[in-house]
């Protein structure tokens, strides 16, 4: 069985990894279907920490299909189920820019 301390290393890795997704599909939407800028604090913010995940994962961080970007936030939710979350919260609303 795994540890609490390795459960809650994997939950961070893959809210990195959602949190990227999420950034980025902002910005395609922004660039591409004509969604608002957030207000340019919390767009720089954004855009500092994808630079930040690009740096610390490389490739690895951009998920190579649907299929990938949906397994991470499968994983996401699981572990925080374990971790004592209720099903459907990967915490990650707050931090889609």
């Amino acid at each position: 069985m795994r540890s609490v301390k390795e459960i809650r290393a994997a939950e961070h890795e893959c809210r990195e990894f959602v949190f990227y997704d999420h950034a980025m599909g902002r910005l395609h939407r922004i660039e591409h279907h004509g969604e608002p800028m957030p207000d340019e604090d919390r767009f720089d913010a954004m855009m500092a920490r994808v630079k930040e995940l690009e740096a610390e994962y490389g490739d690895a961080i951009v998920p190579e299909n649907d299929f990938e970007a949906g397994e991470n936030h499968g994983r996401l939710e699981a572990l925080r189920y374990v971790l004592g979350s209720d099903w459907g919260d990967t915490g990650c609303e707050e931090d889609e820019a």
